[in-house]
C-alpha cells in the first residue's frame, strides 16, 4: 500500500498533524510521503512565483472580502498537476489543509480517478464556502449566502465556493472522511456538503518524545508559570486578549507572581508590566518539550477549536491544562477532569488560574494520554480505515 499524503504547509496545525501522521504510518511499516507546497517549492524552479502568488491571494482576501481577522477563503490557487508520477504511484490519496495548493477542479478530477480519497477535518473549510470556522452563522446549513464574515459586493464569490465544493461530493463513493474531535464530526453531519457521509474520530497522534521526556518536579516558589502557544499568537481563533485581560487581571490585584511563556509567531502583545514574559519558538519537538516541562499550566482560551495537538502535547507530558468550553477542547479536559471556563470569560479563566493550587505533573495522566494519542495506536487505527476503503473499491495493496 502506497499512501501519499496532500498537505499546503507543513507547518501550523494541520501542516503539523500531517507530518506527524505520516511518521506515525511509516514507523508501523506503511509506505506512506507527504506532499505540500514546501516540497514543490524545493524541487521547482517556480518556486518564487509560487510563494508569491500564493501569499498574494492570501492577502487580497484578508484586505478586500473579509469583514474582520476571521479567516475566509474562497479563492485558492492550485499547483498540483492530476498527472503527476506522485500522484498516479498512490494507491489512496489523504489530504489534510489544501488552501492554496489545490482547487476544486482538482479535487474533482481526484476524485474522479476513483482511487480511495480520504479529508481529515482540520477546521471547518472543507464544508464551507471558504470560512474556517463559521461562529454562530448556520448558512453552511444550506448554500452559504449571505456570508457575515465578507463584504456584501463579495458575497456571491463565497456562495459560488460551496456551489462548487459541493459538486466535488455528489455521486461519488470514494470519499472517506476522518475528524480528530467529536464537536468538529457533529458540526460536518449537519452542513448541507458532509451530511450524507460517514464520518469517523481519531485524534491526530502525538510523538513519543512527550511521553518520553523527563517530567519535573513542582518548584517549591511563589511564582506561577504560564504558558500560552499557538503557531500565530495573534490568531483571532486562539484567545490571546482573554488570556492578557485575565493575566492582567491578577497582576493588578497583586494575588501571586505571574511569568507568562509565549510560545509562537506574532506581534507584540501588552501585558501588566508586573508580569514577567518570556518569549519563545519551537522548532522541534523536543524543544516544545522543553519549554513545556519548565511551566506549571498552560492555557489554551480558543473561542474555537478543532482539537489543538498542544493540548495532546501537554497532556502527554502530564501538565495541567487549563482551557475554553469550545469544541475538541472541551471533550478531551473533560475526559482527563481538567479544569474549563467559559468562552471569552476572562474573570472565570483569572478565577480558575487562581483556584489552582496544585501543578504535581502526574504519571497517571501520561499514561492516560497514550490512549489517546500514541503514534502506534493512531497509526494501526488509520492502518485499518485503508485497508477497508481500499477493499472496499477493489484495490490492490
Amino acid at each position: 500500500m502506497k499512501v501519499l499524503h496532500l498537505t499546503t504547509s507543513l507547518s501550523g496545525g494541520a501542516g503539523i498533524a500531517t507530518v506527524r501522521i505520516n511518521n506515525a504510518l511509516n514507523l508501523i511499516g506503511v509506505d506512506s510521503d507527504i506532499l505540500s507546497r514546501n516540497s514543490l517549492n524545493a524541487n521547482s524552479k517556480f518556486s518564487s512565483i509560487l510563494t508569491i502568488a500564493s501569499s498574494a491571494n492570501t492577502v487580497l482576501q484578508s484586505k478586500i472580502l473579509q469583514k474582520s481577522d476571521d479567516l475566509v477563503t474562497p479563492l485558492s490557487i492550485n499547483f498540483l498537476d492530476i498527472n503527476s508520477k506522485i500522484i498516479n504511484l498512490a494507491d489512496l490519496i489523504h489530504i489534510h489543509s489544501y488552501y492554496n495548493l489545490l482547487n476544486t477542479s482538482f479535487l474533482k478530477s481526484l476524485v474522479a480517478i476513483q482511487k480511495p480519497i480520504f479529508f481529515t477535518l482540520h477546521d471547518q473549510r472543507l464544508f464551507t464556502g471558504g470560512c474556517h470556522y463559521s461562529r454562530d452563522c448556520s448558512n453552511y446549513l444550506n448554500n452559504c449566502s449571505r456570508c457575515p464574515q465578507v463584504k456584501s459586493p463579495f458575497q456571491f464569490l463565497v456562495k459560488s465556493s460551496f456551489m462548487k465544493q459541493k459538486s466535488i461530493f455528489m455521486d461519488t463513493n470514494n470519499i472517506e472522511i476522518i475528524s480528530p474531535s467529536f464537536w468538529l464530526k457533529d458540526v460536518a453531519k449537519k452542513s448541507k456538503i458532509l451530511a450524507d457521509f460517514p464520518i469517523r474520530v481519531l485524534k491526530n497522534p502525538i510523538p513519543r518524545i512527550f511521553f518520553e521526556y523527563p517530567i519535573k518536579s513542582r518548584r517549591k516558589t511563589d511564582e506561577l508559570k504560564i504558558a500560552f502557544i499557538a503557531a500565530q499568537i495573534n490568531n483571532p481563533y486562539k484567545g490571546i486578549n482573554v488570556f492578557i485581560q485575565a493575566v492582567n487581571k491578577i497582576a493588578a490585584e497583586q494575588k501571586t507572581k505571574i511569568t507568562v511563556v509565549l510560545i509562537g509567531q506574532g506581534r507584540n502583545v501588552r501585558f501588566n508590566p508586573l508580569v514577567q514574559i518570556n518569549r519563545h519558538t519551537a522548532a522541534s519537538d523536543i524543544q516544545m518539550a522543553e519549554l513545556l516541562s519548565e511551566v506549571d499550566l498552560l492555557v489554551v482560551p480558543s473561542n474555537q477549536d478543532n482539537s489543538p495537538s498542544v493540548v495532546g502535547e501537554a497532556l502527554s507530558m502530564g501538565l495541567t491544562v487549563l482551557g475554553s468550553r469550545t469544541g475538541g477542547i472541551t471533550e478531551i479536559l473533560d475526559e482527563f477532569k481538567m479544569p474549563t471556563f467559559m468562552v471569552g470569560e476572562s474573570d472565570q479563566l483569572a478565577r480558575r488560574i487562581l483556584e489552582m493550587t496544585e501543578f504535581t505533573q502526574k504519571e497517571e495522566i501520561r499514561e492516560q494520554s497514550k490512549k489517546y494519542f500514541s503514534e502506534e495506536i493512531i497509526a494501526k487505527k488509520l492502518l485499518e480505515f485503508y485497508k477497508e476503503s481500499l477493499n472496499k473499491y477493489k484495490t490492490t495493496y
